[in-house]
């Protein structure tokens, strides 16, 4: 999976808080706040900006806010992507590879922000506005307030009042969209769901300090 991919994870995940007071914000922030945890398959398609299917990947993910989650994608990409709200691990199989992070840098570089719960850093990053209200779907349009992001705008899609899709375009107007499906909400999780040891005999790469 590439950097601009990894990103997106960080986005596409770990799963948002409040901003400034403004009503699309105000509503955006009352949705979010309906669930602490939240668990859901999901297909990741990324579409060229020509429309040409680029990558399909399947999966699940478990997030509980604030700043914690489990991303798993199924094989040829085999990877978890674990945040214990301090420490980031990211577990590449077929490379035998685990990379170790500091969270907090990660979230704060990354869309992450949008499910992390940290309602400062959505505010200084995104500036949002809803694009749709209509029966049961309400859909969020967030944009990079720092014009060097990688990503363009993203696009966060409500059902019934629970997320169910994220759509990404970055500057090359590249498109990944993130579908989600059987939604669980506010489940009761083990204590050391979000723990990880790498297994023994893989290399792991230290990047924390």
């Amino acid at each position: 999976m590439n950097n601009n991919l990894k990103g997106i994870v960080f986005s596409s995940l770990a799963f948002l808080s409040s901003f400034g007071m403004s009503e699309p914000l105000d509503g955006f922030n009352s949705l979010l706040e309906k669930f602490t945890v939240l668990e859901a398959s999901f297909i990741q398609t990324t579409v060229s900006h020509e429309g040409e299917s680029l990558e399909t990947i399947y999966g699940a993910v478990t997030i509980e806010r604030p700043n914690k989650f489990f991303w798993f994608t199924q094989p040829p990409i085999e990877q978890e992507i674990i945040s214990d709200g301090s420490t980031l691990w990211v577990f590449d199989k077929d490379l035998e590879q685990v990379t170790r992070q500091n969270a907090d840098e990660q979230f704060h570089r990354s869309p992450a922000v949008i499910l992390s719960g940290q309602k400062d850093d959505l505010d200084n990053r995104y500036s949002i506005r809803e694009r749709n209200a209509d029966g049961e779907y309400r859909s969020f349009q967030l944009t990079p307030k720092d014009e060097s992001e990688s990503l363009s705008s993203i696009l966060v899609v409500f059902k019934d009042e629970v997320i169910s899709e994220l759509r990404f375009e970055d500057q090359l107007g590249q498109t990944t969209l993130l579908e989600l499906s059987q939604v669980q909400l506010d489940s009761e999780l083990a204590p050391d769901f979000f723990n990880f040891e790498p297994p023994e005999g893989v290399d792991v790469l230290d990047q924390a300090n």
